[in-house]
């Protein structure tokens, strides 16, 4: 199985293989984008071009032939919310309310998006139950699509690659993250936070920090959760007004930037449960991309590659 996860700037993958019943991560790398990888270049004729062409490059360098392949992208290419349902309704009645919902937030892009409605646990004490709503552009399922053909790709798996870091971190801490627990993707300007709850998504948030002691919430699936207190707590840290991270069990952060200035100064924290980790310290990769160092700051950037193979990987191996 081959994983491959695009961010704005560089694409990173890895191939895991099975010998006889045991598995091996043979290659975990990275490459460089020639173009930015966001919601914009959809308008570029050339985009399925440039991507087929990244695609072939991984090919032509894996050390096994692969045919499946399990895909993440940056969260800019998602909207995400949460909508809370009466119980009761018929499976119809609660898609048709939930259609209605997303087409009130997209306006004119809701027939340019494809739209899935995920049901989460019944709230306790109320009769509703909540339903992440995800939707992305078609027009990117088919530029994906298109693009993998000529390597002989075949997409089994596409999610969010602060998601596949989610899964990854279960996999690595399971029962050990606490009951309410965030994964935090530090970025110079828009920062992607997600809350998990009783082993299940809760919120995602984008915002920004601002130049002195201000910050923004740009986008949030489910306002009122505390994911906006751990915001406001990451803002205090990079302020030097509290060293607390309370708001959740754990916090665990990374970056795809990982020459970030910002990254470095979060990486130099010392509070026990803000947390960066090295997903390789008990699965060692056979070839491991070691351009940016092996600190635990740099392998990091990895998690979602991970992640995403661990679909494939069965427990306990």
């Amino acid at each position: 199985m081959l994983a491959i996860s695009l961010s704005e700037n560089f694409v990173r993958y890895g191939q895991l293989i099975k010998n006889d019943d045991s598995f091996s991560i043979e290659v975990m790398s990275k490459k460089p984008l020639p173009f930015k990888f966001e919601p914009a270049i959809l308008k570029s004729p050339d985009f399925a071009a440039k991507l087929e062409t990244i695609f072939l490059d991984i090919r032509s360098v894996l050390p096994v032939p692969d045919r499946f392949v399990a895909l993440s992208v940056p969260s800019s290419w998602f909207s995400l919310s949460v909508n809370p349902i009466d119980l009761g309704l018929e499976p119809d009645k609660v898609a048709e309310i939930l259609d209605w919902n997303e087409k009130q937030r997209l306006g004119e892009h809701f027939d340019q998006k494809f739209i899935q409605h995920y049901p989460l646990k019944q709230r306790e004490y109320e009769s509703k139950r909540d339903y992440l709503t995800v939707s992305y552009y078609k027009e990117l399922g088919r530029v994906l699509n298109r693009a993998c053909q000529p390597a002989g790709f075949n997409i089994k798996v596409f999610d969010l690659n602060i998601f596949s870091v989610a899964t990854a971190l279960e996999r690595l801490y399971k029962g050990k993250n606490g009951e309410k627990w965030g994964v935090w993707r530090v970025d110079e300007d828009r920062h992607t936070l997600i809350i998990i709850k009783s082993d299940e998504f809760n919120q995602y948030i984008e915002f920004k920090l601002g130049d002195h002691s201000d910050y923004s919430i740009l986008v949030n699936s489910n306002p009122g959760e505390d994911g906006e207190k751990v915001v406001s707590q990451i803002n205090d840290l990079r302020n030097f007004s509290s060293e607390v991270i309370d708001s959740v069990d754990n916090l665990y952060f990374f970056a795809h930037d990982i020459d970030s200035e910002f990254y470095n100064m979060v990486l130099s924290y010392d509070i026990s449960n803000l947390k960066c980790i090295d997903p390789f310290d008990n699965i060692k990769p056979v070839d491991l991309y070691k351009d940016d160092g092996e600190g635990t700051g740099a392998v990091s950037q990895f998690l979602d590659v991970l992640g995403l193979l661990f679909r494939f990987l069965p427990e306990g191996e």
